[in-house]
């Protein structure tokens, strides 16, 4: 017999997942204190109102965001593998509702830019292993 067990142990989070999840969270809150600033400027109303968009849904829409940014960032953490999925498909949403509505296509580029990024980190093979609760063997 060897002097080393081969055991199962839980594939930990990757550390870039880690730091995504955490800028996820950050970005929830700080566009939450963004949002909330903006809708006391009532010419930040005005242009909302203009839009084709009511101003209910618009404000429904980016609060909503903001809390998703949040709950998924720590559904990620906690390994909870729809958390991506919802980020994905609510990210999606947004910029096909964008592109459809809004006249400046440019704007949408940061989000587009944050979509790529979560979706390439939290698919990658370690982060799969991560979310299906894989184990590895670990020789001790």
């Amino acid at each position: 017999m060897s002097d080393t067990a081969v055991t199962n142990e839980k594939v930990k989070r990757p550390f870039s997942l880690s730091i995504v999840c955490a800028l996820l969270i950050l970005i929830g809150i700080v566009l939450f204190m963004f949002n909330w600033n903006n809708f006391s400027n009532p010419q930040v109303i005005k242009n909302l109102e203009s839009g084709p968009i009511p101003l209910m849904i618009v404000k429904i829409v980016m609060f909503g965001g903001c809390l998703i940014n949040i709950l998924c960032g720590i559904g990620m953490i906690v390994r909870i593998k729809g958390a991506r999925l919802i980020f994905i498909l609510w990210y999606l949403a947004v910029i096909g509702v964008h592109m459809a509505t809004h006249p400046d296509k440019i704007a949408i580029i940061p989000v587009i830019a944050i979509l790529l990024v979560v979706a390439f980190v939290s698919f990658r093979p370690k982060a799969n292993a991560f979310f299906n609760g894989l184990t590895a063997p670990v020789e001790k």
